[in-house]
Order: C-alpha cells, then sequence, then structure tokens
C-alpha cells in the first residue's frame, strides 16, 4: 500500500518570495501586491528587515520553501547586501529548477538593471564586498533581470 502524501508532494508552506528594498513608495507598492496575492489565498513571504547570520539563513529557507520569487528592482535594490544575497539564493533556487522568478522593475529599465548603469549600477559598485561575491551578485542579477517581467511606471 502507498503512503497517502511524501514531504515533496505537501504544498510549500510559501508559494511566493518577495525580495525588494524597502524604499516608501515600492513599500507601498509591495503591500498593495502582498494584499492582491492574499485575498487571492496565495501563501506570501515577504520581510524587508535587514538581515545577518542565522536571520539570513531564515531568509534563505523561506526562498527554498516557495515556487516563485518576485524581485522587485528598484533604484536602492543593489544598496542592500541582504537582497543582492537573497538574488543569488534565488538565482540558484531557479537553476536547479526548484523555482520561477519573476523581475518587476519599479520605475527602472530592465536595460539599466541588466547593464548595471547609472545610478543602480553605482549602488552595486560601491559594495564592499569580495569581487568573487561581487561577480557572483553580477550574474544573478544579470539571469534575473534578463527573464521576462513586469515594469510598473507609476503606482498610485
Amino acid at each position: 500500500m502507498a503512503e497517502s502524501s511524501t514531504i515533496e508532494e505537501l504544498p510549500p508552506k510559501h508559494q511566493v518570495f518577495i525580495s525588494y528594498r524597502g524604499e516608501v513608495l515600492v513599500h507601498k507598492f509591495v503591500a498593495h501586491l502582498y494584499r492582491a496575492l492574499r485575498s487571492n489565498n496565495i501563501k506570501v513571504f515577504i520581510d524587508n528587515a535587514e538581515v545577518i547570520g542565522q536571520q539570513l539563513q531564515l531568509q534563505f529557507r523561506r526562498i527554498e520553501e516557495s515556487t516563485i520569487a518576485l524581485v522587485i528592482f528598484s533604484g536602492k535594490y543593489p544598496e542592500s547586501t541582504s537582497c543582492l544575497r537573497e538574488l543569488a539564493r534565488i538565482k540558484d533556487s531557479v537553476d536547479e529548477g526548484k523555482m520561477k522568478a519573476i523581475p518587476i522593475f519599479y520605475k527602472l529599465d530592465p536595460s539599466i538593471v541588466k547593464g548595471l548603469k547609472g545610478q543602480f549600477g553605482d549602488a552595486f559598485r560601491y559594495q564592499l564586498e569580495s569581487p568573487a561575491t561581487k561577480k557572483m551578485w553580477k550574474k544573478a542579477l544579470k539571469s534575473i533581470a534578463g527573464t521576462m517581467g513586469f515594469k510598473v511606471d507609476q503606482y498610485r
């Protein structure tokens, strides 16, 4: 007799992981997006806190529990090492076929993110990390930003 279900068959704890940097306008957009997803019974994990140590491991676990990542790129996104670490983990999960990532370009042209141009690129270059870490983050930025996503120029 077969088991009724296995861990792999159980629904994920969170279906969607939202990665973003908490600017005021972006935060309002994310709050609206969160409510819309929740009202459609979609389980969402969202956390804008800058995380370190064990908290970062919790973030990674939440990413691994999710099947979709919404990555909201905004002008401040590359200022956050936490966001860049999350992004690298999201890319790994996408590469392993465990997750789909959807980029949302909030008041940014996708080419700015992919090419690390303007203030977005400057903020990335100012990160004080090892060349190997920055190379990994750059790959993640280009990979996720290079997938089909959405551009949001205005939000009420």
